[in-house]
């Protein structure tokens, strides 16, 4: 059938017609549309067309490192260089534009923090809360998505290890969203809970990982991450980024030049994961 396809701008509008499957008139719009359709990559979901190059890995076990950066405790000029690094971000934070273009000029991957549960209002506007309507639904997730969309925004991950407090149609409905939206979740809960957002996730086909560590002090935690690596193959690990455990970070990448194991983003291991290739 002839139909005009739509491909989203920077503008979260944009997604709400892809929603409704809406048509669009306008030459501008238009011009865009063959330009994306020029180009084969444009093709991939954002997860993969916004992945950041890594080095091969030759198939050794491989790990993934997600910052969690607050810029009140250290700048992007103190990061490490971000290849196969990731960077979770809280949702429209102060100064975001500029804090994204440096961190991707640095060869980061970005995350966002999912804006829901009780601190959904701490990290975010427009947060998901317990009990919110799926019209209030579809807008955070229109909203959020069309925020960093572009080079380097992955996805979402869940904020502070906590479980999302949210009920089963709810949690269905918003991964439905991001799984038409083409974005990555990464799920950590802490203590062993199960986690409802990542079983929705996998239902409703959301590509989805799970973050396997949190550590406190990388001078003492990371040789440990580093040993169940190489026993399990992958790992991804979330570490704040303090100074304290940014300087231990820069220590250890010169150290594991030598060991037989890769840093990989997080989009790394998911093709992994879902393409089932036996090497990264």
């Amino acid at each position: 059938k002839d139909k005009t396809i739509q491909v989203p701008h920077d503008q979260s509008d944009d997604l709400e017609d892809i929603w409704n499957d809406k048509k669009t008139t306008n030459e501008e719009t238009q011009k865009h549309n063959q330009s994306f359709l020029d180009k084969p990559r444009n093709f991939l979901p954002p997860w993969r067309r916004f992945a950041s190059e890594y080095l091969p890995t030759d198939g050794l076990p491989s790990y993934s490192v997600i910052l969690r950066y607050n810029p009140n405790l250290i700048s992007v000029d103190d990061l490490p260089d971000g290849t196969g690094y990731n960077v979770a971000l809280p949702g429209f934070m102060k100064y975001s534009e500029p804090v994204v273009r440096q961190l991707r000029a640095k060869n980061y991957e970005i995350l966002l923090y999912l804006p829901m549960d009780e601190d959904g209002g701490k990290i975010s506007v427009k947060p998901i809360k317990f009990g919110s309507a799926f019209d209030v639904i579809r807008q955070s997730v229109a909203f959020h998505t069309s925020q960093l969309r572009g080079d380097g925004f992955v996805g979402f991950m869940n904020y502070g290890g906590k479980k999302v407090r949210t009920s089963l149609p709810e949690m269905n409905f918003l991964m439905s969203l991001m799984a038409k939206t083409g974005y990555l979740y990464v799920d950590f809960v802490q203590n062993g809970q199960k986690s409802l957002a990542f079983a929705s996730a996998e239902g409703q086909n959301v590509p989805t990982v799970k973050a396997t560590n949190l550590l406190e002090s990388v001078q003492t935690d990371f040789p440990l991450f580093i040993n169940h690596v190489k026993k399990d193959g992958s790992g991804i690990v979330l570490i704040d980024a303090t100074p304290e455990n940014i300087v231990a970070l820069k220590q250890y990448e010169h150290a594991l030049k030598s060991e037989q194991v890769r840093r990989i983003p997080v989009s790394a291991i998911l093709k992994h994961k879902i393409l089932n290739q036996p090497k990264y």
